[in-house]
């Protein structure tokens, strides 16, 4: 709103995780003045955009442009909430998963640093971008997935029930 890009005050002060980066133009997932993931929203048909709130595990949307707002609205598969101001706030109304294959629990989550555990499947594909430099503890095989996306998700090899992910700088 008024050209602010709050999203990383939004996420450091609140704990929860937001697609889109800190700056504007940044990323292919992003939800702002009326365009979904790169397209004007007007022009997603519903089951793109269901697909890739899937995609990327979306849970909430905050909208506040009027074309926007006339999109989301009475939107099957969306339960409008609050208005705070001129924000309307939105649920999805599914299960949150982080795993577009395998299984497991995200048991902390931080800018540098996931902690898996029950992770089950030889390979596990998580919902979050892959980036050269990801290490895990204990070491084991990573490699970028791409799945209907720009940029690869994290692809784990045979990976034990425990461990952590993080970018060795």
């Amino acid at each position: 709103m008024d050209s602010a890009q709050i999203v990383g005050y939004l996420a450091a002060s609140t704990g929860r995780e937001f697609i889109r980066g800190p700056y504007p133009n940044w990323a292919y997932a992003s939800f702002e003045d009326a365009k979904a993931f790169g397209l004007p929203i007007e022009r997603m048909p519903h089951e793109k955009f269901f697909e890739l709130l899937e995609l990327y595990n979306v849970n909430w949307i905050a909208a506040w442009h009027t074309t926007s707002l006339q999109y989301l609205d009475g939107l099957a598969g969306l339960e409008k909430l609050e208005q705070v101001g001129p924000m309307h706030f939105f649920r999805v109304t599914r299960e949150a998963n982080y795993f577009l294959s395998g299984s497991g629990k995200i048991l902390a989550r931080s800018p540098n640093s996931l902690l898996l555990d029950e992770l089950t499947g030889s390979e596990v594909v998580l919902k979050y971008h892959f980036v050269k430099g990801l290490v895990t503890e204990p070491p084991l095989q990573l490699e970028p997935k791409f799945m209907g996306s720009p940029a690869p998700f994290i692809k784990l090899i045979n990976p034990p029930p425990k461990l952590r992910i993080f970018l060795d700088h």
